[in-house]
């Protein structure tokens, strides 16, 4: 029998290289976007979705996939899906916003703005990296807010 440290250092390697699996998955399914092979790109991300990977950056990937080849449907239920997990998420809230208004939604895209200013304006501080701070700037521009 093993000692336990080999299970646990197993473990962990196995989550490494996990995790570099996926992180050249996400590389990989950005560049099929960036290429113009959106169906490759949607099938990378679904793929992933369904496997698990409910990281941020597969579901904004995948909706701008989605929204790019007019699937407005399916880029709501992947951002909604994605807000369930991650209420606080102003990328995702924005994200979204974009997908109401593509899908005809005006009121729901407003709900998404007042919701980062919401999240922003309560926990500013929170909010520091440079894609935040754009999506800040965004909706502060959007609700007329001088923050």
């Amino acid at each position: 029998m093993l000692p336990r440290c080999w299970f646990w250092l197993s473990s962990l390697l196995a989550v490494i290289v996990g995790s570099n699996l996926r992180a050249a998955d996400l590389k990989e399914a950005q560049q099929q976007f960036i290429s113009g092979d959106y169906s490759g790109c949607i099938a990378t991300g679904q793929k992933a979705l369904n496997s698990g990977e409910e990281t941020e950056e597969w579901a904004l990937l995948l909706t701008q996939a989605l929204l790019t080849t007019g699937q407005y449907s399916e880029a709501r239920t992947v951002i909604t899906n994605a807000l369930e997990r991650h209420r606080r998420n102003i990328r995702l809230s924005w994200q979204a916003r974009e997908v109401f208004l593509a899908h005809g939604q005006p009121e729901r895209a407003k709900e998404m703005l007042d919701n980062i200013g919401w999240v922003v304006g309560g926990h500013p501080s929170d909010f520091s990296e440079a894609s935040d701070l754009v999506i800040s700037g965004k909706a502060a521009l959007a609700l007329g807010i001088n923050w």
